[in-house]
């Protein structure tokens, strides 16, 4: 008897293939692994189910699988992404397969014991009883505890059998989040993300699908793996932007946490943050989340934050800045140094005829890399030696633009010369790892942290007494709607590492003292600006009273790009007449804010939608399959 199978191959398109299933074979099941014959080359293939006899069915060549590696939940969850961010079925169950097979791996068993754990306090103990089954927005200032409640809610899930998953925005802040939990649990705690190697990947996998991995720490990939009976999901610092993924496939890790807590009733789902995205707080306003407030600190005070005016100020470190550090030294106490720019300076510009140095393929100024000696563009990667004259000119007078970290730490070594220093920002961390850098700062070996955006969150370091942000304006001014949300929040969380075991103290630095946002900050009051900033947002129809598409076209050639945009709008506007201006609203085709990148145009749509009708939906399937364009739900930012 012949038997077929439809199946679908790893491509960008929605459908699947039908394959002659071999009677050697066992019989066919629902998420099998298999290879087949395609075009000219070999594929593996996921098997959907039976197919239709078909005479020019191809056979099948291999069997991976003697059982299903998929189940129904994945099926049910790549169902979700696919349709929700456009992609094709084949992406998302691709997405969810294990980097590979393991033989007979052995896993340490659970060995739960009685844990003696310090007392909560009368607050904390409040919010853990509150929170239940369904999804819990636990919205509580920098320092008040929240892990100690996830420590405590992670324990009573392992005691009733059940898996947990803990989620950290970056794969820097998984060491630390494991040892922690390790440490409080003493229970075998795995960790998960793009930088193990495959073999690892692999095993944390199986282990998770045969339940014998009860625990696991990582990152945004980590929500992916087949938890059987996952009982708790913790999605720390939710309001962090890299949950989301904008390659394909996309999701969003928040996104998915919502459907895993709608088809599992009995999954507690905690959203941790002290600023939490403003669609999240949105939520819980609405009565659709269940919000739990955490209003004070589990030792010691927020920390008293000062503004300072830097209007006139060559220096990076203002008199008042630099009188602080001076005391908190002084005291054998620990200082953090904040400034989101990378390198010595964000551009090099001739003093004689004006020429900024440029990135041939992004139009974008070139960032000068004193420890290197050379020029590199943040955005496609290009690296040039320094030149020696302009090339313009041909004179030799260059002038940098815009200090960044390398130029803030020769400053502070200047200024401080007994001061240990180390650095925690991308380029500083090819030399060093992350982990490397954390412990040697939380074990004070080093006095002054200078970093980018990745200290500003998830560490807790007890003898930092200072945090200095050297410019609070780099990201306020962005082109972008949420522009005013993330300095916020930005702002918020790096302050929030001073004072964490005593007073603290926070310095910001910014030529705009009394910008609503940079106030918002100094009043430490995330609701009181959150509110604010709902009613703007509300006002000017953006999300989370209404949802963006963006529609990015990226070519070689500037007029083709926009003749696809333009291609796209036709076709949007023509397919969706139905649907009012109130719930459609079209923006562009226009240039990006950053034009170029890597040698290609950029040029988008930006879609306000209120409500995805099937016709809406069906034409963004279809534009997503376009050579050339990206379709985006909720993009991070419109730049």
């Amino acid at each position: 008897m012949d038997n077929y199978v439809n199946v679908v191959v790893k491509l960008a398109v929605k459908k699947s293939f039908t394959y002659h299933w071999p009677e050697s074979f066992p019989p066919a099941k629902k998420g099998m692994l298999a290879i087949v014959p395609f075009k000219n080359s070999q594929k593996i293939a996921i098997v959907l189910g039976p197919g239709s006899k078909l005479q020019s069915a191809k056979s099948v060549i291999k069997l991976l699988s003697k059982e299903p590696v998929l189940g129904e939940k994945e099926f049910k969850l790549a169902e979700f992404i696919s349709s929700r961010y456009f992609v094709s079925l084949a992406e998302a169950l691709f997405s969810l397969l294990p980097a590979g097979f393991v033989k007979d791996e052995v896993y340490p068993p659970l060995n739960l014991q009685e844990l003696f754990l310090p007392e909560l306090t009368s607050s904390q103990q409040a919010v853990f009883q509150n929170i239940t089954p369904g999804v819990n927005l636990l919205l509580g200032v920098t320092g008040a505890g929240k892990t100690e409640i996830y420590i405590r809610k992670a324990y009573e899930t392992l005691k009733a059998g059940k898996q947990v998953l803990i989620l950290v925005p970056e794969i820097a802040l998984t060491p630390q989040t494991y040892l922690w939990f390790q440490k409080k649990l003493k229970v075998p705690v795995f960790r998960y993300h793009s930088r193990l190697k495959k073999k690892e990947r692999a095993k944390v996998w199986w282990g998770v699908k045969k339940e014998k991995i009860k625990l696991v720490v990582g990152s945004r990939s980590t929500i992916l793996l087949p938890f059987q009976s996952l009982g708790l999901l913790v999605i720390d610092e939710e309001q962090d932007t890299s949950y989301k993924q904008e390659q394909s496939p996309y999701y969003d890790a928040r996104e998915i946490a919502y459907f895993l807590a709608k088809i599992n009733p009995t999954l507690t789902t905690i959203l941790g943050s002290a600023t939490p995205s403003l669609i999240t707080y949105a939520k819980a306003l609405r009565g659709d989340i269940k919000l739990q407030r955490l209003r004070k600190r589990f030792l010691g005070e927020l920390p008293k934050t000062e503004v300072i005016d830097i209007r006139g100020t060559k220096s990076l470190l203002s008199p008042v800045l630099r009188d602080y550090m001076k005391n908190v030294l002084d005291k054998g106490r620990q200082v953090i140094l904040f400034l989101d720019r990378r390198g010595e300076a964000s551009g090099l510009f001739c003093v004689e005829c004006g020429n900024v140095i440029l990135c041939p393929r992004c139009d974008l100024p070139l960032v000068y890399h004193r420890e290197e000696a050379s020029l590199l563009c943040h955005h496609c990667g290009l690296r040039k030696k320094m030149p020696k004259v302009c090339p313009l000119c041909k004179k030799i007078n260059f002038l940098p633009k815009r200090f960044g970290v390398e130029r803030l730490s020769l400053e502070v070594e200047r200024l401080f010369p007994s001061a240990r220093i180390c650095r925690a920002d991308r380029d500083a961390l090819k030399r060093k790892d992350i982990e490397e850098v954390y412990k040697t700062f939380r074990e004070h070996q080093c006095d002054v942290l200078i970093g980018t955006r990745m200290i500003a969150k998830g560490w807790d370091i007890p003898d930092v007494d200072l945090v200095g942000v050297i410019d609070a304006d780099l990201s306020l001014f962005f082109p972008d709607y949420k522009a005013r949300e993330e300095t916020y929040m930005l702002l918020s969380q790096v302050s929030g590492r001073a004072g964490r075991r005593g007073q603290g103290f926070a310095i910001i630095q910014t030529r705009t003292p009394e910008h609503p946002v940079i106030q918002a900050v100094c009043h430490q009051d995330y609701e009181g600006f959150a509110k604010k900033e709902l009613l703007l947002r509300k006002k000017e129809n953006f999300p989370p009273f209404c949802e963006i598409v963006r529609l990015l076209v990226k070519h070689k050639n500037q007029e083709k790009a926009f003749r696809i945009a333009q291609e796209a709008f036709k076709k949007l506007k023509k397919e969706t007449e139905e649907l009012s201006n109130n719930e459609l609203e079209i923006l562009g085709p226009s240039s990006c804010f950053f034009n170029k990148i890597a040698s290609k145009y950029r040029v988008h749509l930006v879609l306000k939608v209120k409500r995805f009708s099937p016709k809406l939906t069906e034409v963004l399937n279809s534009l997503q399959r376009e050579q050339h364009l990206t379709v985006l739900r909720n993009p991070n930012d419109l730049l």
